[in-house]
């Protein structure tokens, strides 16, 4: 029974939304490493996106600590990630 239910938890259509949010926001930032030179957007966005696939994995799948301090871990190196790049300028290296 609890698995049917998570079975239906992640295919409800909000789930699906949400990871087609994630993805378009990963792609996004992919794109825009080549165009103001700067790692830090697409770092951060691939650290968010793993953070919520831990989290989903906490939700939906096997509940671990792990999953927790983990995910934890990149959600925050991904927030101070985005952060720093409004405040300090992309790194040019050249001077």
């Amino acid at each position: 029974m609890a698995l049917t239910t998570r079975a239906r938890s992640v295919t409800h259509p909000r789930v699906a939304v949400y990871i087609l949010i994630i993805a378009v926001m990963v792609i996004a930032a992919l794109g825009t490493s080549g165009a103001v030179l700067d790692p830090r957007i697409p770092m951060a966005a691939v650290l968010f996106a793993a953070s919520d696939v831990l989290v989903a994995r906490q939700r939906f799948a096997k509940s671990q600590v792990a999953n927790r301090v983990v995910g934890l871990a990149t959600y925050y190196a991904a927030q101070v990630l985005f952060a720093i790049t409004v405040v300090s300028p992309p790194f040019r290296g050249d001077g």
